[in-house]
């Protein structure tokens, strides 16, 4: 057993001792740098959502004039591809009912 009196042991003590604190100086860095990445990496959801809110406020009311637009497009395309249900359902409702 060292003596505890021993300038030598105390002194590798004391080398081990700043080699574990350099060690953890490092890792403390890289993890301080770690979490300010992933901070940024989390902000941009919220950046995102933020962005999306203003556009749909600001432009809102064009973008459901353009939905809008193309439903009644599509709707009319629809139905003039497809004339002949149009008659058939007129047809129907104008014929009697079986009795």
């Amino acid at each position: 057993m060292p003596n505890p009196s021993d300038p030598q042991s105390i002194e590798s003590k004391l080398d081990e001792i700043v080699m574990l604190m350099h060690a953890m100086n490092r890792r403390d860095r890289l993890r301080t740098m770690g979490g300010f990445f992933r901070g940024l990496i989390s902000i941009i959801p919220i950046a995102i959502l933020a962005w999306s809110t203003w556009y749909f406020i600001a432009h809102g009311e064009e973008l459901m004039n353009r939905i809008t637009k193309q439903a009644a497009e599509q709707a009319q395309q629809s139905v003039q591809l497809d004339g002949s249900f149009m008659e058939q359902l007129e047809s129907m409702m104008n014929a009697p009912e079986p009795q």
